[in-house]
């Protein structure tokens, strides 16, 4: 039996919400989908792929927590503009649908349990399901945006304010996400992040 977290994050992906009310439609297309999702060995920090590669996947993450990193133009800091807390979809979806090479890397923080789904089987779920496509190109436009809105706030906003939007949309970030990688997403380096983490924390008291 498949897992009801992997049948929602699959519904979410590829369907528009007015075909999710029916249930003939929906056990169709679960049935040809679900063949083509197969479930990946997830080593201690597995990447699943690197900056410059072009992807072949994208993943669904059931369990565990994965973060993107990317080269500092201006210094040997890693930045890290997406982190994703299970469940989620995960991927650069602009690289993987237009087979451009990847703006980041994308790897596990320790173990998790991912799935996933290859470009040629996105083909054929496309070809007999023609409405899903559009559902994908909104979800990668929407990562296209949060991918531009993590860059503008480089100049725009001030870091302690960028950490406190952060922790406001994901309060139990911390107890998830390794200080390293939420520098990453802060563009500053790990002592300052941790310093501003227990600075966060006092101010909470």
């Amino acid at each position: 039996m498949h897992d009801t977290i992997l049948l929602q994050l699959i519904d979410e992906y590829f369907l528009p919400k007015g075909y999710r009310g029916a249930p003939d439609f929906i056990r169709e297309f679960h049935d040809y989908v679900l063949p083509l999702i197969t479930p990946m060995r997830i080593g201690k920090n597995t990447v699943l792929f690197t900056q410059h590669s072009i992807p072949n996947c994208i993943f669904f993450l059931l369990s565990g927590v994965a973060y993107s990193s990317m080269e500092h133009p201006l210094s040997t800091m890693l930045l890290a503009p997406f982190l994703w807390r299970a469940p989620a979809i995960i991927g650069d979806g602009r690289s993987f649908y237009k087979q451009k090479s990847a703006r980041f890397a994308v790897a596990m923080q320790g173990y998790g349990t991912v799935y996933s789904l290859e470009r040629k089987h996105l083909q054929l779920i496309e070809d007999k399901f023609p409405k899903v496509q559009v559902n994908i190109r909104l979800a990668i436009k929407q990562q296209q945006q949060a991918f531009k809105n993590w860059k503008d706030s480089f100049s725009h906003e001030k870091v302690p304010i960028r950490l406190q939007h952060l922790l406001e949309q994901d309060p139990a970030l911390l107890e998830h996400v390794q200080q390293k990688h939420l520098a990453g997403y802060l563009g500053i380096y790990e002592s300052y992040c941790s310093k501003l983490i227990k600075e966060h924390r006092v101010s909470l008291l």
